[in-house]
This record gives C-alpha cells, structure tokens and sequence, in this order.
C-alpha cells in the first residue's frame, strides 16, 4: 500500500490544460490518481490550500506558462521545494516543473530543476514513464 493519497498533484492556472492533461493521463493510466485543484486567486494563500493534497501526493507538477499572474504557481513550488529540503528528500524528484509555453516564466529559483516541456511530442510518454518510478525522464 502507498503511503500516498495521490499519484500527483498538478498545479496550473490553465483549468482547460490539466482537464486535457488528467484525460490524456488516465487514458493511459486509467488507475491513475490525479488531484487538481482551482487556486487562481488565492496568490500567497495557494500554497495554503494545496499543502495538504501536495504532501498526499506522490509527484508534484508544477505547470508554468507565460502568463506573468504566476504568484499562485510559483508559491505551490516554493512550498514543495521547502518541504523537499526539510524533509531531506530533495533527490526524491518529487517536483516536476512543467514549461506550457516557449516563453514561459520560470521562477530562478526554480531553473535548477528539471523543467520538462509540454510542447515536447513526447511529453505525455515521459511523464508518465516519470510517474511510474522514482526518477525524472526529462533530460
């Protein structure tokens, strides 16, 4: 049994996208447990609302795009990143920044990581290749 709730927590202001990104994902994976939650608006309160279903979550994807109202994304991935560091769990590749678009805005401190492209064809095949292990498939 696992000790999480979610298989991943997907962080986005693009409700549209992540309604396409769960389907695509759950075609392939129909026993996939996807959470998503509504935080536009919440800015600094985002994290907030999420830290529950965030630490539910086996992988977090954090989805950035070129839309500079980011607060709310960008604190969920601060939050996730805090917890990682606590935690000692920093290598566990918990957090998957996601680029929605070629110019997306992502925050410096988050250029250290991994950021996966979702422009990418093959995009939907690493992530989930990436949520079926312990380990990032996007370099």
């Amino acid at each position: 049994m696992s000790e999480f709730k979610y298989d991943c927590c997907i962080i986005c202001e693009d409700k549209n996208y992540v309604n396409k990104l769960v389907s695509d994902l759950k075609t392939q994976r129909p026993y996939l447990k996807c959470m998503y939650e509504d935080i536009s608006g919440y800015g600094k309160f985002a994290a907030n609302k999420l830290s529950k279903p965030m630490k539910e979550s086996r992988k977090v994807i954090v989805i950035f795009s070129n839309n500079s109202e980011t607060e709310e994304t960008e604190y969920a991935a601060f939050t996730v990143i805090g917890d990682m560091i606590r935690n000692k769990q920093l290598n566990t590749s918990k957090l998957i920044p996601v680029k929605l678009t070629q110019d997306a805005v992502i925050p410096e401190e988050i250029e250290g990581f991994v950021c996966a492209n979702a422009l990418d064809d093959s995009f939907l095949n690493r992530l989930l290749i990436t949520l079926d292990g312990n380990y990032l498939f996007f370099l």
